[in-house]
């Protein structure tokens, strides 16, 4: 009704309020105080480790690309609703946070020896766990048009890898998905659908810490990025492992987040894209 369209109408205005907000408070030179909060050990370092995470230090060429991305005019609008959309449209955390998530992207964190943001399927650890089939994306996307990434937890040994590399391989995953949402024809879609396969997973499966990391990642830098989160065939183990990760998610993802059969993946895809795997039609060597 008109009221409806009322409320929408006020929430997309209050959205383009908090946008300019937010566009004053970044084109502000950030105080000492904030600056130490999203750069350098003083601060993103100092959270990162706190979540297991290692965050290098930014060189001088690493702050000067930094201070060019940060440029208002260089900022993508959709960035700036996204992040102001996980933070309730808080302008002021918002700005923090993208802060910190450009000082992320320039940082060279994880042993790298190059910026985060240039991670591709040639850095460490990379395409050995690839050919795991541990995780990967769909080539066809679902009914909303969004990129599917299917992660398939029996696959997992914590031992295979450092964390480090881990956490290599889910930033690769998680910007490739992310390249999708902005290539050539695509609709406007701007989420991802995540399928994590927990059929026949063992004990030896089951990663407190990649999970946390995962979440970190997906909160921090990939902010309104997962539309839906799907757990399929869930075993009974899975129970135990979930109560204690379910409080480490915000309300708002939690929502997002389903226990599924493989029935109910065609609620989301066809059965011809789905891996047979997954119960589709689908007999493509991902790995």
């Amino acid at each position: 009704g008109e009221g409806e369209g009322k409320t929408e109408e006020t929430e997309a205005e209050d959205e383009a309020e908090a946008v300019q907000r937010m566009r004053e408070i970044l084109s502000r030179t950030p105080s000492e105080e904030e600056t130490s909060k999203s750069t350098g050990a003083g601060g993103i370092a100092q959270e990162a480790l706190h979540e297991g995470l290692s965050s290098g230090d930014l060189s001088s060429q690493s702050m000067q690309a930094l201070d060019e991305e940060m440029k208002i005019e260089n900022i993508d609008e959709n960035l700036l609703r996204r992040f102001l959309r996980a933070h309730q449209m808080d302008a002021g955390k918002a700005a923090h946070k993208l802060r910190r998530y450009f000082a992320w992207r320039e940082s060279c964190s994880y042993g790298l020896d190059f910026p985060v943001k240039r991670i591709d399927q040639s850095s460490p650890g990379v395409l050995k766990q690839m050919i795991t089939g541990k995780c990967y994306i769909l080539r066809a996307r679902d009914k909303l048009d969004r990129p599917v990434i299917v992660v398939n937890v029996k696959q997992h040994d914590p031992n295979f890898q450092s964390y480090d590399e881990l956490t290599i391989f889910g930033i690769h995953i998680l910007n490739s998905a992310e390249a999708l949402l902005t290539q050539e024809g695509s609709s406007g879609a701007d989420q991802f659908l995540i399928i994590f396969n927990l059929e026949g997973i063992a004990a030896s499966n089951i990663d407190y810490k990649a999970a946390k990391r995962v979440i970190y990642m997906l909160t921090n830098f990939f902010p309104e990025r997962m539309g839906v989160c799907l757990l399929l065939s869930a075993p009974m183990l899975f129970s135990a492992f979930w109560v204690v990760i379910r409080p480490w998610l915000h309300p708002v993802t939690q929502a997002k987040v389903r226990f599924a059969k493989k029935q109910d993946l065609k609620e989301f895809l066809d059965v011809s894209q789905l891996p047979v795997d997954l119960g589709g039609e689908d007999s493509h060597k991902y790995y």
